[in-house]
């Protein structure tokens, strides 16, 4: 009667601490991953987009400093350093993104096929068999 007492609560508490909350939190992973790179690709294009223009004005400038037009000189290095302030935040998006994708796949949830338990008497047979994989660094 103890082992079926201290079986069941293994049981239990097995189940309980691996049935959902794995495969919960690698989807949330994974979700977060498809926003993060989309985020990233928002800001690659802003980036992009602002860098470039900022060079165009830039260049419209003619040498000399009696002749230098400031507000666009101005204007076009504050459009560089700002899209280049994008385009390094959406290298480190697109970094967090892979990370938590690998991240979601490394943890993964499984239901195998039912295991049996000799208790000594009678085999038992537990109908499913909850693993996790843990990748070891």
């Amino acid at each position: 009667m103890k082992r079926l007492i201290i079986l069941f609560i293994l049981i239990v508490f097995t189940s309980s601490s691996y049935a959902q909350r794995n495969k919960d939190y690698s989807e949330m992973l994974l979700h977060r991953s498809g926003n993060q790179k989309t985020a990233a690709f928002i800001t690659l294009g802003i980036g992009t987009i602002s860098t470039v223009s900022g060079f165009i004005l830039v260049n419209q400038t003619r040498p000399g400093w009696e002749t230098v037009d400031w507000d666009k000189a101005l204007g076009g290095s504050a459009l560089i350093i700002t899209g280049g302030g994008f385009l390094l935040s959406s290298f480190i998006l697109f970094l967090a993104s892979d990370r938590n994708k690998r991240q979601a796949n490394a943890i993964a949830f499984s239901i195998n096929e039912p295991v049996y338990i000799n208790t000594g008497l009678s085999k038992v047979a537990l109908p499913y068999s909850v693993g996790i994989k843990v990748p070891i660094r």
